[in-house]
């Protein structure tokens, strides 16, 4: 279990912008632990398995792209060249938001939701080009991250 000491202004009467102005307001040190809440784990855990799966899939985009590159199948290199970039990028930002998940954080419960939200209308665009082989899974893989982040804990929880 990690633990990290962090400002907490809990203890004053004040709550919001004022808070920052007022001469009295009380600040306390605490120990927070980065353990999920009982009985929310395994969705925090559905998130960042999720998280990860989506990550290997877009380094294995980008290695399909390089290697259409080195072939020279591809029509435009600076093209291809910029998907990779942008698919590497992508698989980073999700393979921290695995980790962050995976260490108990909660921060990355918005970001999931939102990617996953956002992958629903474009399994239905795989699912028309590519067929059902593809598309299911994508979908499949886009619900259980929607379900995932949803039923994770929150900040406030």
């Amino acid at each position: 279990m990690r633990a990290g000491i962090i400002v907490s202004d809990k203890a004053s009467t004040h709550n919001g912008l004022a808070r920052n102005f007022l001469p009295g307001a009380s600040i306390s040190l605490g120990i927070v632990s980065k353990r999920t809440l009982p009985g929310t784990g395994s969705a925090a855990q559905l998130a960042g398995f999720v998280c990860g799966v989506e990550a290997l899939a877009l380094v294995g985009l980008a290695v399909a792209y390089a290697v259409g590159l080195a072939r020279g199948t591809e029509d435009s290199i600076a093209r291809t060249l910029a998907s990779i970039a942008l698919f590497l990028a992508g698989a980073g930002l999700l393979l921290s938001m695995a980790g962050a998940w995976r260490s108990g954080a909660t921060w990355p419960r918005m970001a999931t939701l939102v990617v996953n939200a956002l992958l629903v209308p474009v399994s239905f665009s795989v699912l028309r080009g590519n067929g059902i082989l593809v598309g299911a899974p994508v979908l499949a893989l886009a619900l259980a991250g929607v379900v995932g982040a949803i039923r994770a804990p929150n900040a406030e929880e």
